[in-house]
């Protein structure tokens, strides 16, 4: 079907870091801020690599890959390959699949070298009935220590996809239509996370990583929400520091569907565009720790396990047009609600976090000999939309964006 393509490489990759804290930064003298402890690392790999392209026939193309790597510590080898393959039975359609696995291994600063960094967030403690009662927390001190013992992460991966490119009967041939679907899903274990500090002490209050206060303790402490018993029959304290480390958190199962689809055609002199860019997730099962039963994500912040906040739907729609020396065009951008669910809160109580969408808007103007000048005004969040309001930190961090209202100009100047 064509000429075949091969590419082979080696890769050398050398990796050093220092930390350096001075030594009030490494006491708990600071008030708000935690301490931290200095410290350096370093550590070698090795890589090899390989891809193939295959042109079978003038319908059918294969690609096929291999890496293999070679970590300098206890994180020995890893071999990973990847198939993918094109099918094009009819000038209007395509069809298509991959397959493969990957590796991730533990960064340098998760698993090598002696320093350690710390940070403050919100615990709710079970023993403490004003906390637990109203679903509130307190800052305490985090201590994030390094794993030496961490294994790496891996995944395996396959998507299936098609698109459709049909003749339009109208317009023409001046309008034009594609849609693509492609479903993915993703298969991890080993999943390099920080299990949630609400986590670790919810699990064992008072156990090996929960340093509680000698002196003052807590008034009616609720002793029967110690799953472990660790607790004793005494009083406790209040929990100052959770020690922390990264680990090998249980598996995590994702799919999904991208929706693609454009639509362009002209009217008179003007070109118009419209394009939509949506995502679905079927998917999203979280093992907090191997052999636990599978928690369902999709739909939720995740704030009680190690995953992250997913929404079922994000979609975006963009609108444009063209015309002589002008320009312009509006995006819309969705994003679905999702279940707040702070400290593993899933009750029927537990808010919901309301679905949000924005308004972008822009106009451009090209002008000067041969157009070298471009002009642009535009407007982020037209509508002034807030970011819809999530516990404890007011919105969802990695999913909203905090900014109001932006406006915007630019010149373009091409020499």
């Amino acid at each position: 079907g064509g000429s075949a393509g091969l590419a082979v490489g080696y890769q050398y990759r050398k990796q050093t870091f220092e930390r350096f804290d001075t030594a009030f930064q490494q006491t708990l003298s600071q008030g708000f801020l935690a301490p931290g402890r200095s410290g350096t690392g370093d550590r070698s790999v090795d890589a090899f690599f390989a891809e193939l392209f295959l042109p079978l026939h003038d319908m059918v193309d294969v690609q096929l890959a291999v890496r293999r790597e070679t970590y300098s510590e206890d994180l020995g080898e890893t071999t990973d390959p990847k198939i993918g393959i094109n099918f094009r039975p009819l000038d209007w359609l395509t069809l298509r699949a991959s397959y493969g696995t990957s590796f991730r291994a533990p960064s340098i600063t998760q698993v090598v070298g002696t320093n350690s960094s710390s940070f403050v967030t919100e615990i709710q403690d079970p023993l403490d009935p004003i906390e637990f009662n109203t679903g509130t927390g307190t800052f305490r001190t985090i201590l994030l220590a390094k794993n030496p013992d961490l294994e790496p992460e891996e995944s395996t991966n396959y998507n299936l996809g098609v698109s459709f490119l049909p003749d339009l009967p109208w317009g023409d041939n001046s309008h034009e239509f594609q849609i693509d679907l492609d479903y993915f899903n993703f298969e991890f274990d080993n999943r390099i996370q920080v299990k949630p500090a609400s986590l670790v002490v919810q699990e064992d209050p008072c156990g090996p990583n929960v340093l509680r206060d000698p002196i003052n303790f807590i008034p009616g402490a609720l002793l029967q929400n110690d799953p472990t018993g660790n607790c004793g029959g005494g009083p406790v304290g209040n929990v100052l520091i959770v020690n922390q480390s990264f680990l090998n958190s249980g598996g995590t199962e994702l799919s999904g569907m991208d929706i693609s689809a454009v639509y362009s055609f002209d009217v008179g002199d003007i070109q118009l565009s419209v394009r939509s860019e949506t995502s679905w997730m079927i998917e999203y099962e979280i093992e907090v720790n191997a052999g636990d039963p599978l928690v369902d994500g999709v739909g939720y912040t995740n704030d009680g396990n190690p995953g992250s906040p997913v929404p079922e739907w994000r979609s975006n729609l963009f609108i444009n047009a063209t015309y002589g020396s002008h320009f312009g065009g509006a995006t819309i951008r969705y994003i679905s609600e999702m279940e707040d669910d702070i400290f593993g809160d899933r009750s029927a109580s537990a808010p919901t976090i309301d679905s949000h969408t924005e308004v972008d808007l822009q106009y451009g103007y090209r002008f000067g000999r041969e157009e070298r000048y471009t002009l642009t005004v535009g407007a982020i969040n037209v509508m002034d939309e807030e970011p819809p309001f999530a516990r404890f930190e007011g919105y969802v961090t990695r999913v909203h964006n905090p900014f109001m209202r932006q406006l915007y100009a630019r010149l373009n100047i091409d020499l």
